[in-house]
């Protein structure tokens, strides 16, 4: 299981502009930081929805970041994403990240992945009525077919 407190400061290193690599398809964004890849969207109102991913001991690790008003999920609240038709529930942490490491978050999260790349449009909404829309064009082209496999 990760640690979030080292997560935590993974992530906020990651900030620090030190991109290896990058692409752009559409509205949606992919990058090398900090050995983590990070595939993310930003709508016109800044709010932005990030997957980090990273290959670690053959398995991957993944993590999602979603930011509205500035400011994460609210910790250990549910978190509502509708995606085309449907409806993904998850519980953000106490840092409000979106973990994906526990057997049901990892079926979801795979499950949202998939809809990722399938979709036109993403909906975010947090426990404390703060939403947020973004589309999802690009999102099948800079997300890989395997979920968290690394970008080819």
């Amino acid at each position: 299981m990760i640690d979030p407190r080292k997560l935590a400061i993974v992530l906020i290193t990651a900030l620090i502009p030190a991109s290896a690599t990058a692409a752009d398809i559409g509205k949606w964004h992919s990058g090398t930081v900090q050995g983590f890849t990070k595939y993310w969207t930003a709508n016109s109102d800044g709010s932005h929805f990030t997957i980090w991913c990273k290959a670690q001991k053959n398995r991957p690790v993944s993590l999602i970041s979603i930011g509205i008003g500035g400011h994460p999920a609210p910790p250990r609240k549910r978190v509502r994403i509708v995606i085309g038709r449907t409806l993904v529930k998850l519980t953000a942490d106490s840092n409000g990240y979106l973990p994906t490491d526990c057997p049901t978050c990892a079926d979801n999260f795979v499950y949202l992945w998939n809809r990722l790349r399938s979709s036109s449009y993403l909906s975010v909404l947090f426990d404390d009525d703060r939403q947020a829309g973004f589309s999802l064009e690009g999102a099948m082209d800079i997300l890989p077919g395997g979920v968290c496999s690394p970008a080819t």
